[in-house]
């Protein structure tokens, strides 16, 4: 802890979530993965990017 010209000051750090140290990717549901129409959708949206 420092005091400047009236102000205190605290070192801090940045907590990093725990999502993007965990390295997996987020799952589908099985009824999703399951239809073929979910499926294309997705492989169309895929091509369109």
């Amino acid at each position: 802890m420092t005091t400047i010209v009236g102000a205190t000051l605290f070192a801090m750090r940045a907590a990093t979530p725990a999502t993007e140290t965990s390295g997996f990717a987020p799952r589908l549901p099985a009824e999703l993965v399951a239809s073929k129409t979910f499926l294309l959708k997705r492989l169309g949206f895929a091509a369109k990017e």
